[in-house]
């Protein structure tokens, strides 16, 4: 960790030297009447320079732009592969539901993207930087205008992170074999933070699609009991 010293002497005297140049840089709309005023309007505006990037982090870890922002536990969901029908009694192309779905989901503040032309899948969900869900959707005709719309879901982990999950958790038992123990705590933590946040994100993007999903169609068909339920 010594190394790390001058890294970050280098970068911390970039940050003020930064900040200092732009307070002097600065023009103000009324006259200074002494020294000790300028200098004052001086430091206060480096300091706001100096604020500025941490005022952007801070709402980044508040507001939901990274892993860490706040899920309500009722806003989540089991992630692992499901099958969602909804049942359409007025005739809609596939491209306007999933474009209406898109729209839905972007109003619930989720992050959508949509599939390509030969993609084998038609919408992505993203619940954080660590994970998301994807969908796929098929429609049956069955007369009269009368749409079973069939959902498919299923859990899309970040390449990033699964792949530094993996790596700490593959190194944690080696350090622990070494007698490595303080070595081997730390990349086992990490690899259950990790495995924790991805869980966490697909589950958050699972519980956004499958809320919205069902408050779209005009009724909600389980995969095993569809078939049985218009039949009926």
């Amino acid at each position: 960790l010594h190394w790390a010293g001058l890294p970050f002497a280098l970068a911390a005297s970039a940050t003020l030297a930064q900040a200092a140049l732009s307070a002097v840089r600065s023009h103000f709309p009324s006259p200074d009447h002494t020294p000790a005023e300028h200098w004052k309007r001086l430091a206060l505006t480096g300091y706001l320079h100096l604020l500025q990037p941490l005022a952007r982090l801070w709402g980044r870890l508040a507001f939901g732009l990274t892993p860490w922002r706040g899920t309500r536990l009722s806003d989540l969901a089991l992630p692992g592969p499901r099958r969602i029908s909804l049942w359409h009694e007025r005739w809609r192309p596939l491209e306007e539901v999933l474009g209406a779905l898109m729209k839905a989901l972007r109003r619930a503040r989720a992050q959508v993207l949509p599939g390509g032309e030969f993609g084998r899948w038609d919408l992505e969900v993203r619940g954080g930087l660590m994970g998301g869900v994807r969908l796929r959707a098929a429609v049956e005709e069955h007369g009269a205008g009368k749409q079973l719309f069939r959902f498919r879901i299923w859990p899309r982990p970040s390449a990033g992170g699964a792949i530094a999950a993996g790596l700490f958790a593959t190194l944690a038992p080696e350090a622990a074999r070494e007698g490595a123990l303080l070595t081997a705590a730390v990349l086992g933590g990490g690899a259950l933070l990790l495995g924790a946040a991805i869980l966490r994100d697909c589950a958050a993007a699972a519980g956004k699609l499958v809320r919205v999903l069902r408050e779209r169609g005009e009724g909600v068909l389980l995969p095993r009991r569809a078939e049985k339920v218009r039949a009926a």
